[in-house]
């Protein structure tokens, strides 16, 4: 299920919300593992187990429209954006998978100012702060030797032993400044 709303709550506020819920198990899924594979050793029947993914995923997004030079000041159309993005933790079985390589749901929030035709007409300039509360937040990491999701083995003697839970980066602040020609 996915969805996509907008609100234009007035001439200066609109609200905006989308996202999905999604359930996916494997209805099918035996296979015989390839000699040298880590684990397991045998054959492997996965079906309906679920599939690594987060079951919700939503997005709300707020601008407010400052108008043209906010304060009499020459800094063009100015807006201000609010973007939080939110999931789920992935459905897996992660009850025997090392605590810390546990994925787990999480939020982030990022900001943006931006001024249209800032000071002469065809540049912007913009503001940002992404993750604003600085969140730690682990994703699985796909393309790993053992698998596409953490596995019991991470810090095992005689396992690979690579990090298979990705932090997301921290907060980031900076500034971005254009010209159209």
């Amino acid at each position: 299920v996915e969805w996509d709303l907008t609100l234009l709550a007035n001439d200066w506020l609109t609200l905006r919300s989308n996202g999905s819920f999604i359930d996916p198990r494997y209805t099918d899924y035996t296979f015989l593992v390839p000699p040298g594979y880590l684990q397991p050793s045998s054959t492997t029947n996965l079906s309906g187990t679920p599939i690594p993914v987060p079951t919700w995923q939503t997005s709300q997004f707020a601008t407010i429209d400052l108008g043209r030079d906010p304060g009499g000041l020459p800094l063009g159309h100015a807006r201000l954006n609010f973007h939080y993005y939110w999931q789920s933790r992935f459905l897996a079985d992660m009850r025997n998978y090392n605590s810390s390589q546990r994925t787990s749901p999480y939020g982030m929030l990022n900001m943006r100012v931006e001024f249209e035709d800032f000071m002469h007409p065809n540049t912007n300039l913009a503001f940002f702060i992404n993750n604003v509360t600085n969140a730690k937040v682990c994703l699985p990491e796909y393309t790993g030797v053992l698998n596409s999701a953490p596995n019991g083995t991470f810090g095992v003697p005689g396992t690979s032993g690579l990090l298979q839970c990705v932090p997301l980066a921290p907060r980031m602040t900076g500034m971005q400044l254009s010209y159209r020609y």
